[in-house]
Formats: structure tokens, sequence, C-alpha cells
């Protein structure tokens, strides 16, 4: 029997390229902003058992807090996560854009780390308080998407939780 082959291979790749793209588009099911409240930028590192005694205050997305250009500070910012319903739970994801290097805490120990090349971390099952330690700086100049921080200081863009599509999330990435 002959071998068939593809008379035009040079579309097999645009072709993937088009359902990868197709199957990108239903990464995400929902995002829902997240309120954000933030303390004062620290000179010197706050441990997490200290950061409650901070006065905390609404945060805005698109705002800037720290030192022009950054530098070695610390904010910490907190959220208070919902229990998620029933179809939810495994699902959830928190969506953090912010330029400075943050570690998330759930219940006094490190959950997460986020920076510009890894801006989402699975939630908990369940409702939760996260404490955020963010630094006023950005090292990740390996990763698509880098900025360097601005003469305004370190750039907040919000906080979201994301439903994600578990099936399209396999899929994209295999």
């Amino acid at each position: 029997m002959p071998r068939i082959t593809n008379p035009l291979p040079q579309l097999v790749n645009q072709r993937l390229m088009g359902v990868q793209r197709q199957v990108a588009t239903l990464l995400w099911e929902r995002w829902d902003d997240l309120a954000v409240v933030g303390g004062p930028v620290n000179a010197v590192e706050v441990p997490v058992a200290e950061a409650a005694r901070q006065k905390f205050a609404a945060v805005k997305a698109n705002s800037f807090f720290g030192q022009a250009k950054g530098g070695w500070q610390q904010r910490w910012f907190r959220v208070e996560i919902p229990a998620p319903a029933k179809a939810e739970k495994t699902r959830r994801h928190l969506e953090w854009n912010c330029q400075g290097e943050t570690t998330v805490w759930l219940d006094g120990q490190p959950w997460a780390g986020l920076d510009v090349g890894h801006r989402t971390c699975v939630l908990p099952d369940r409702a939760a308080t996260l404490w955020l330690d963010c630094g006023t700086y950005a090292t990740g100049i390996w990763a698509p998407g880098w900025e360097a921080i601005t003469a305004y200081g370190c750039r907040f863009d919000g906080a979201r939780i994301g439903l994600r599509n578990e099936l399209a999330w396999d899929v994209h990435w295999d």
C-alpha cells in the first residue's frame, strides 16, 4: 500500500498554532476581582507574624508604591478569599498582577511564590485570608512580559480569582 503524504506540509504548523490559540481562549471560565488592602512600605523586612499589626488600607488597581526604580523594600497585602462553590473546588486560582516578587502566606506558612513568570497560584478549597509579602523589586528579566520598576515605583495592577477549565489546561500544555 502506498504511503500517503501531506501535499502541503507547510500548513501543518499554522493549523496547530490556530488550534493552540483557540484552546488558549478556553483556559479560564471566569474571573472575579478581589478587594485588596495593603500596609506601609517597609524599609526592613517585617515577618508575617507582625504584619497584622500594621495599618492597612484599600489598594486600587494601577497604583504605585515603593521607591523610584525599585529597591529592596517590602509591602504586605491582604486578600479575603471566599469559600468555593462545590463545582469550583480544585479549580480556583489567585491571579496577582504586580511587578514586585511576592510570597503568598496561608495560615502563617508560605503557600506560593508569584512573579512575572508565575502570575497565578492555586487557592485552598475553603474561605481563607491570604497575606502577600511583596518585594519592591523584579528580578525575573528572563520572563516574557517583564518590565523594569518605573520612576513611579512598583506597579500594582489588581488581583482576582480565576476559575480554570482543567480540560483546556491539559490540552494546552500537551
